[in-house]
């Protein structure tokens, strides 16, 4: 049976590096794509195509400005024509043989989406270990109910039964959303293969607001009542003792940082669904964890002051308010038996290390460059 034409989809904004390094990884697959496609999102300058494609055919769709990746892969994969459609984002690469192997899955009548499990792999800086040890999916081989956007093998006939996106605005949470409504025409989503890699290297500034962008809404819905967010401040000072305990076991004492981070930024996403019923208490909630934080580093002058500065990059510096406000107590106490226990006296010496990746170990991300949701 002669494999079917399959289109490559990518989505490129201002990584060009990553993009080309894709396309010239398509020799090593064991079955090539027969046509690609990559969407430009706006990119300044303009992304431009390869000169030598390898004999491959090559479109480039630009886009005049910006929309994000949800409309993006709308616009790349809305003109894709062959039986077969691969998107796939320009900071992943898959093993040589995934594709081969992924085709017969994708013929199946009853599968939509095929997928693969993906680790990160961001490099040897303190935020691409951090993601290395953090952020790797647990996708096993199989039937699954969701398949992350940055790897899609699907018949054109999916995209066309779904109405592909639908009409979907967000700039983000695009696969959630098609992941649904392929499951909604009865059809598989399975993961196979072997791992992919992802390879951007994130700023801690862009990480952070990936995550905020992935859990930032539904962090601010959880919290209306201050009921319900002092319930959701001691699960997040649960989870935190718990990263700090593997981050210290793992001798990675500059991840308690990215770690205090995170509490600063989610903390101040829960106080923020507060505000509209509860705007005094909110503020309270918020100003407190700042004092917190910022008690627990006046001892560290660099501590204080990167911590400071990130916040403000992040738009999450709420005043310091004197109003006592318990709901972030638990996860503080945690922070400060580190302190007594000289893993912030580490921090503050080796701090440089994170300053490093400032200048010259990130790649371009949107996260970067975008509002926070």
């Amino acid at each position: 049976m002669p494999m079917p034409d399959i289109t490559l989809c990518t989505y490129t904004y201002n990584d060009a590096a990553l993009a080309c390094g894709l396309i010239a990884s398509l020799p090593s697959w064991t079955l090539r794509p027969q046509r690609l496609l990559v969407v430009d999102d706006g990119s300044a300058p303009p992304f431009a195509l390869p000169e030598d494609m390898g004999g491959m055919e090559a479109d480039l769709l630009r886009l005049p400005e910006n929309q994000g990746p949800g409309k993006a892969k709308a616009a790349g994969l809305s003109q894709a024509a062959t039986e077969l459609i691969l998107s796939l984002d320009c900071d992943m690469r898959l093993a040589p043989g995934w594709l081969a192997g992924a085709v017969p899955l994708a013929l199946l009548p009853d599968v939509g989406i095929v997928g693969a499990p993906y680790i990160a792999d961001a490099g040897q800086g303190v935020v691409g270990r951090y993601l290395k040890h953090f952020d790797e999916p647990n996708m096993p081989p199989g039937d699954t109910h969701f398949l992350g956007g940055g790897i899609w093998l699907f018949r054109q006939e999916v995209w066309r039964n779904a109405d592909g996106f639908g009409g979907y605005a967000k700039r983000t949470h695009e696969d959630y959303h098609f992941c649904d409504r392929v499951k909604r025409l009865g059809l598989r989503l399975v993961a196979a293969g072997e791992k992919a890699r992802q390879i951007r290297r994130l700023s801690r500034i862009a990480m952070a607001k990936r995550f905020l962008a992935w859990l930032g809404s539904s962090l601010r819905e959880e919290s209306r009542t201050p009921e319900i967010l002092e319930a959701n401040a001691l699960n997040l000072a649960k989870y935190l003792t718990q990263r700090l305990e593997y981050a210290l076991r793992v001798n990675e004492p500059l991840f308690v940082y990215l770690e205090m981070l995170l509490l600063a930024v989610y903390g101040a996403s829960h106080c923020e669904g507060l505000k509209k019923n509860h705007p005094r208490e909110a503020a309270a909630c918020a100003g407190s964890l700042q004092r917190g934080l910022t008690e627990l580093c006046a001892p560290f002058p660099r501590l204080t002051q990167l911590l400071r500065r990130d916040l403000t990059a992040l738009q999450f510096n709420p005043p310091v308010t004197t109003e006592h406000c318990p709901v972030w107590q638990s996860a503080l106490d945690t922070l400060a038996t580190l302190v007594r226990g000289g893993v912030f006296d580490h921090i503050e010496n080796f701090l440089p290390l994170l300053l490093e990746e400032d200048a010259d170990r990130a790649d371009f991300s949107f996260y970067t460059a975008e509002p926070l949701p």
